[in-house]
């Protein structure tokens, strides 16, 4: 789980690191666009300082507006991703909670077939035991019938 949070949050900061290039680059066009008095006709050399300075301020209200709207754009987006990161956070904390429980599931039938196998080994130890006693006795009563005979012989 602690893998996964890191990498949202990397996405995260690549992401607001794009919308600032763009908000910086969107700042530099209305900074090169507020260089009115190249590019209105209305300032001209005969409109007066005044009217410069008017023209110039009404234009600066605008940009601010602008930006205004943009950070506002951010603050939406930010808490968005923030809302989206949460439901993914909370999503993978359930997952890793169903998958904490199968893992417990099958750690519970491991030990039950592991029980199952105990109960065999411990019946074929049973049985082994049972062959070797028989096994022993076997020798024993043939020595003992072949040390009879031979001395009867």
């Amino acid at each position: 789980m602690p893998a996964v949070v890191p990498k949202k949050a990397e996405k995260n900061q690549e992401l607001l690191h794009v919308l600032e290039t763009k908000m910086e680059a969107m700042i530099q066009k209305k900074i090169q666009e507020m260089n009115v008095v190249k590019k209105s006709p209305r300032l001209s050399s005969g409109s007066s300082l005044e009217e410069k300075f008017l023209l110039v301020n009404e234009r600066i209200v605008r940009v601010e507006e602008e930006l205004k709207h943009q950070r506002d754009i951010l603050i939406d987006l930010k808490k968005d991703m923030d809302r989206r990161f949460e439901e993914n956070q909370k999503y993978m904390e359930k997952r890793f909670e169903q998958m904490d429980k199968r893992f417990e599931d099958m750690q519970i039938n491991m030990d039950k077939r592991f029980e199952q196998v105990d109960k065999r080994f411990e019946q074929m130890e049973k049985r082994f035991v049972f062959m070797q006693w028989l096994i022993m006795i076997g020798f024993v009563t043939l020595g003992t019938l072949i040390s009879v005979i031979k001395i009867f012989d």
